[in-house]
């Protein structure tokens, strides 16, 4: 057995001979195992940390750690940070009332042993736990049916989680679907990766399907991050949504420093329903793919933006700063030398004109916060979002520009087309100076299939955000591009194609603003 599947033990007691026995007998079973030594009274807390560098799938704690002869429940406390292990306790003082206080209070623990009980016990009872928390040793079948979500997940750090090994989130796929007997992983849709390029760079989005069930939707992320997804979702989203066309939450779990939520999309065909990347290429008509936005902004989630109020951060700059930290990103960008081929540096131009993005009736509403094209799952007139984790009150057009950015930088695939071209689309864009201005499209673009797309679209975005939003002036509408603009170009580091574009874009709207 490789020592990456092998199951995790930890023990945690204050008697060394006792930890080198139970080391022993694990190791002859296979098991990797590691024992918490140190002084009695720093016991927790070095439990505490080998628990989050060990990642264990089972955790033997002995009840008195501090004290052996006084009525000690210390080792109750280490339970606290061992939520993903399943639990084992395992002490010479153990009574009635410890044993039910332990098992009201902690949902993990699955057995209680005493020491003086034959050793064969504690060899079975780790074996039934890990038989839950290792999907190794599980009854779970899981089948990797592409090879792609396995090279997104090689490739795409979860936070402070680092690189998250395919054991790792099989384990947690144990726990968010502790009944499934087969699980089949799969990418989002078959044009999900366009160009290389993906919207978010610290979190996986894959289909499962369990057993006969139909698929649902699966993101992965830091454990933190997961936990504000809920708390926002439940807030802002559940059964608050006209019509009711957003995706469920299922479930969610974690296993130590990684998390998943788990959606179904009612009213769908959850085996033929596309991101809205996926989708905008397979259209060719830009009425055809505008109209699920429409139903999402006029109806799914119209009622936040009747509940605009005048914006609370000073400035746009302020509102955007409050939710995305964007000084400090800024800052990083405006650090970097110029990009060759760029008139002005965009990011020093921002935080050099900052007090300008206080835009004279700007408002703000309860937006998704994060509204690209993989966060959206449509059909030909329906939409269903996930990820909510900063879903609250913001800039009233943030998910408008944020679309339209993803469009412009990602979605649109010009990678054939000249960037004069290219940058001619932008221009026309930039030049609007009225909400409800009608721009022509120049002859040149209407020529290019792609280009034309992607300015129909938009312009279909924009009605929209002026039908719901009802803004009086354009520059709320550019200065949120630009912040958004620049805000994925500090995001798209190692992704050149469309860190270009995004600062050419933020460069050509400070040319205007």
């Amino acid at each position: 057995m490789s020592a990456d599947s092998a199951a995790r033990i930890l023990v945690v007691d204050n008697d060394q001979r006792v930890g080198a026995d139970i080391a022993q007998i694990c190791q002859i079973q296979g098991w990797q195992v590691q024992v918490v030594h140190g002084a009695p009274a720093e016991l927790v807390e070095l439990a505490r940390v080998a628990a989050e560098q060990f990642c264990p799938h089972v955790a033997v704690v002995d009840v008195r750690l501090k004290d052996d002869y006084e009525d000690d429940r210390s080792g109750l406390e280490v339970l606290e940070h061992l939520q993903s292990a399943r639990c084992i306790l395992y002490s010479g003082y153990l009574t009635i009332d410890i044993v039910r206080s332990a098992q009201r209070t902690y949902a993990q623990i699955d057995e209680v042993i005493g020491k003086n009980e034959p050793p064969d016990m504690l060899v079975r009872a780790i074996r039934q736990a890990i038989s839950k928390a290792s999907a190794q040793h599980s009854h779970h079948q899981i089948e990797w049916r592409s090879p792609r979500p396995l090279r997104r997940l090689q490739s795409t750090p979860l936070g402070d989680a680092g690189l998250v090994s395919r054991t790792m989130v099989e384990d947690l796929l144990c726990r968010l679907f502790p009944e499934a007997r087969r699980l089949a992983i799969d990418a989002i849709s078959r044009d999900e990766a366009m160009s290389g390029l993906t919207a978010r760079f610290d979190s996986l989005v894959l289909k499962v399907t369990r057993d006969d069930l139909e698929p649902v939707v699966l993101r992965l992320a830091p454990t933190q991050r997961i936990e504000e997804e809920v708390a926002c979702y439940r807030r802002y989203v559940e059964q608050r949504l006209a019509g009711l066309f957003y995706a469920q939450l299922m479930a969610h779990d974690a296993f130590w420093q990684i998390s998943g939520a788990v959606y179904n999309f009612l009213g769908a065909v959850q085996a033929e329903l596309p991101t809205f990347s996926a989708f905008y290429a397979q259209k060719e008509e830009p009425a055809e793919i505008a109209r699920p936005l429409r139903t999402f902004f006029t109806k799914s989630w119209l009622r936040y933006y009747q509940e605009a109020e005048p914006l609370a951060a000073p400035t746009l700059l302020d509102a955007y700063d409050d939710a995305l930290n964007l000084r400090y990103k800024l800052a990083q960008l405006a650090a970097e030398p110029m990009p060759a081929g760029l008139s002005i540096h965009p990011a020093q131009w921002v935080l050099q004109n900052a007090s300008a993005s206080a835009v004279v009736g700007a408002r703000q509403a309860v937006t998704h916060g994060d509204l690209h094209g993989d966060n959206l799952f449509v059909d030909d007139e329906h939409t269903w979002v996930i990820d909510f984790e900063r879903c609250g009150p913001g800039p009233i057009l943030r998910d408008f520009v944020e679309l339209e950015v993803d469009i412009l930088t990602r979605i649109i695939g010009v990678d054939g087309n000249t960037p004069p071209l290219y940058e001619a689309l932008l221009r026309v864009l930039v030049s609007q100076t009225r909400p409800d201005q009608v721009l022509i499209c120049p002859a040149e673009l209407e020529e290019d299939a792609t280009l034309y797309k992607a300015f129909c679209v938009i312009i279909h975005l924009r009605r929209l955000a002026y039908e719901v939003a009802k803004f009086g002036h354009m520059d709320e509408y550019l200065w949120g591009i630009l912040l958004d603009a620049l805000f994925a170009a500090f995001l798209a580091q190692d992704m050149p194609e469309r860190r270009l574009r995004a600062l050419k874009l933020a460069t050509i709207l400070t040319e205007r603003l």
